[in-house]
C-alpha cells in the first residue's frame, strides 16, 4: 500500500532531521532525500506534519523542518 511507503518515508525523514540535530532546511532534505519510487520526502514531511510532529519555520525566505519535542 502506498499509505504503508509514506509512513515508512516519514520515518526516514524523521531519523535524518535527528541526525542534523533536531532540524533541518527543507532543500536540504530534499537534495539529501531519492526514492527510486519516485515518493519524495515531501510526502513524508507533510506527514509527520498532520500528525503534529514536526513544525515549518522561516529561516530567511528558506523554510526549516523541527522535530516538535
Amino acid at each position: 500500500m502506498i499509505e504503508q511507503k509514506i509512513g515508512e518515508i516519514a520515518g526516514d525523514v524523521w531519523r535524518f532531521i535527528e541526525r542534523q540535530g533536531g532540524q533541518a532546511d527543507l532543500n536540504v532534505l530534499r537534495q539529501n532525500f531519492r526514492h527510486n519510487d519516485g515518493l519524495s520526502a515531501d510526502l513524508g514531511t507533510g506527514w509527520l506534519a498532520r500528525e503534529g510532529k514536526v513544525a515549518f519555520l522561516n529561516d530567511n525566505g528558506g523554510i526549516r523542518v523541527q522535530i516538535r519535542r
